[in-house]
């Protein structure tokens, strides 16, 4: 799942989809750009509303929008990941500021990737 549709977002997509990726979710803020690029990449788009939904769907999850904040919480992994049982996660946060709670780290089966790691 992709969270925001900004220009990262669009070439990680891209890049996930000509790897073979076969199936995609994109969230954003503004619905109807989710409903662009995941019709761009061949997605299904995400309310905003219904991120808790797709977080328990997906199993890797890029967050890159444009907010100077979180908003990824750590209490949304944790109520995804109850529903989830043991199936793992994984969440990378390409923003700068982070959009991703690091709080979230703690929790069992989610591994958090922020820019820090990919350095």
């Amino acid at each position: 799942m992709l969270v925001g549709v900004g220009k990262l977002n669009k070439i990680t997509g891209r890049a996930l989809v000509e790897s073979g990726l076969r199936w995609l979710l994109v969230a954003n803020r503004t619905f109807e750009r989710a409903v662009e690029v995941a019709q761009l990449l061949g997605g299904h788009a995400v309310h905003f509303d219904a991120l808790a939904q797709g977080l328990t769907d997906a199993d890797l999850v890029i967050v890159a929008t444009g907010a100077p904040h979180v908003v990824l919480q750590e209490n949304d992994l944790r109520v995804a990941m109850e529903v989830r049982a043991a199936r793992p996660l994984v969440v990378i946060d390409l923003a700068v500021p982070r959009n991703v709670d690091p709080a979230a780290r703690a929790l069992a089966n989610v591994r958090l990737y922020d820019m820090d790691d990919l350095a």
